[in-house]
């Protein structure tokens, strides 16, 4: 086998390899960094359209609730109308 420890080249060639194992860690690194980042925008994604999807359905109910409110309001003022037109015709009597 090949003894470099003793001559010039040996660090350098060690310290190339450092070097290149180093650019590999980044690498690797940088590729789990970048599935991270694409599995938070995914779940960000999926935030947003979930947080749509709650508040049109809370638009609905309140407006469906609204809905109600304006039909039981407009039955009592009919209710209301039909009660004092009774009253007008009994003093009318």
């Amino acid at each position: 086998m090949l003894d470099i420890s003793n001559t010039v080249s040996g660090p350098v060639i060690i310290g190339i390899c450092a070097i290149i194992a180093a650019i590999g860690k980044v690498i690797v690194d940088l590729y789990q960094i970048k599935h991270k980042a694409d599995d938070a925008k995914t779940a960000s994604e999926e935030a947003v359209e979930n947080t749509k999807n709650i508040s049109n359905g809370f638009a609905r109910d309140v407006g469906g609730k609204l809905d109600h409110i304006i039909d039981q309001q407009s039955s009592l003022e009919t209710a209301l109308r039909d009660h004092l037109q009774w009253h007008v015709e009994q003093k009318g009597q």
